[in-house]
């Protein structure tokens, strides 16, 4: 049998064999053995980086045959974790914000009312000793003045009937004698001097007497205008002070109740606001971070915050109950001890006081009650601002720190995954294996990660 070669356009066909094919460029194309061999010999050639990509995909993911489960068990854990951390660390927030603050008003509460107690003894000393040494010094000149006048009434009515006895003695003398002289002439010069010695002597008489009883009469007139005017002096005092005691009490009472119930109700606002902005800041930051574990999250801030809320109640009211009983005993024994110092200034006062005790008793109570008022005001806002301050100090110190750990947890699970997901994007061959391994990465990725995403088909 010959043979033949058969051309068709640069094609030649010579024992059973078609030469001067070129390269394929489409798929429809024919292949010759070279092009084929070189095909082969690539894709032997790669196989090798292919299983080795493989090996360290297995490697970093730690040769974990149940990937899903360890992966979902971390999570699960670091989220039970990160709940029990942050329900620690609200419980501590709010135990040492209502300790700081109960601390705090309790000696706020003492430091004004021990100042408040010490000034107004100090202000009702010094105004009784005032009026005691004012009232003193108006008395003892009303007395003299009033011995003064009396000496001096008593010294004109002596002169004057003195006078008037003179007169009438040397008038009745003159008679005696021109009678003596008319009636008979032969009196003697001895009768008639006995005559005028006698009348003398009447009147002399009569002028010391006179003067006498003027000068009791002044006297006892003096003693008792001068009793009368302290009795008035002294009833007036009593009424007056025994008033404004009443008064000064009842308005430090009321004052101090009122501060102290509203510093309380500022300092629990306060605590209870600034704890609860951080732990909502806290949850929404683990929250983000997280990405796919909002969910679960949001189940756990509901937990965490329905126990804390109920703690923070129990806590604010017990603190509540405390404050309140510390107040009532402070104002009770301020009270006390205001009521035994004024029973005492006011046994001192009612001897010693006079009519201008008065105003002057008014002016330094006023006086008093307003500085003392003034100073408790400025001593509890400072008190109070510096227990806020360090409350939120320390809160926000904590929720920073339990925010940072989650925060980390988070960041190393992502980059786990990060690290697989990458390690695959990089790889460039056909391998059918590889390909499957990429699609389930990618399926449990966005299963992780990607809200409503199904859960991946397992590897065969």
């Amino acid at each position: 049998m010959s043979s033949h070669t058969l051309y068709l356009n640069e094609l030649s066909v010579s024992s059973k064999r078609l030469h001067g094919l070129s390269a394929p460029t489409l798929g429809s194309d024919a292949a010759n053995k070279t092009y084929v061999d070189a095909a082969l010999s690539s894709l032997v050639g790669l196989a090798p980086d292919a299983l080795n990509t493989l090996a360290e995909l297995a490697t970093a993911l730690g040769n974990d045959a149940n990937l899903s489960t360890t992966l979902s068990t971390a999570i699960s854990n670091e989220a039970t974790t990160a709940r029990a951390a942050e329900s620690a660390v609200i419980a501590t927030a709010a135990s040492d914000a209502s300790t700081k603050a109960s601390s705090a008003q309790s000696a706020a509460i003492a430091a004004a009312s021990a100042d408040a107690s010490s000034k107004a003894s100090s202000a009702q000393t010094a105004a009784i000793a005032a009026a005691s040494a004012d009232a003193s010094s108006k008395a003892s000149s009303a007395q003299t003045a009033a011995i003064a006048a009396a000496s001096a009434d008593a010294s004109s009515k002596a002169d004057a009937a003195a006078a008037s006895a003179a007169a009438d003695a040397t008038q009745k003398a003159n008679n005696a004698k021109v009678a003596a002289e008319d009636s008979a002439a032969s009196f003697t010069i001895t009768r008639a001097n006995a005559a005028i010695a006698s009348a003398s002597a009447d009147a002399t008489a009569k002028a010391n007497t006179a003067q006498a009883a003027a000068a009791t009469d002044a006297t006892t007139k003096a003693d008792a205008a001068q009793a009368a005017a302290i009795a008035a002096a002294s009833a007036d005092a009593s009424s007056k002070a025994n008033a404004a005691q009443a008064a000064a009490i009842a308005a430090a009472a009321t004052d101090a109740s009122s501060k102290a119930n509203a510093a309380q109700a500022a300092a629990i606002a306060a605590a209870a606001t600034d704890a609860t902005t951080k732990a909502n800041a806290a949850i929404a930051a683990a929250a983000s971070a997280s990405g796919s574990l909002e969910t679960s999250l949001n189940t756990v801030r509901d937990a965490c915050l329905a126990d804390a809320t109920a703690k923070a109640n129990v806590a604010l009211s017990d603190a509540y109950t405390y404050t309140s009983s510390q107040v009532n005993s402070a104002i009770q024994q301020g009270r006390d001890d205001a009521t035994n110092k004024a029973n005492s200034a006011t046994s001192t006062a009612i001897e010693a006081a006079a009519t201008d005790a008065t105003t002057k008793a008014n002016s330094a109570q006023a006086a008093a009650i307003a500085a003392a008022a003034t100073d408790a005001t400025t001593k509890a806002n400072s008190a109070q601002a510096a227990a806020i301050a360090a409350a939120a100090t320390d809160a926000t110190s904590k929720a920073n720190s339990a925010k940072s750990g989650a925060e980390a947890t988070a960041a190393a699970a992502l980059a786990l995954l990060q690290t697989a997901h990458n390690n695959l994007a990089n790889s460039t061959t056909t391998n059918e294996s590889f390909a499957a391994v990429t699609t389930y990465i990618s399926q449990l990725h966005a299963y992780l990660f990607v809200d409503a995403s199904p859960r991946p088909t397992p590897l065969p």
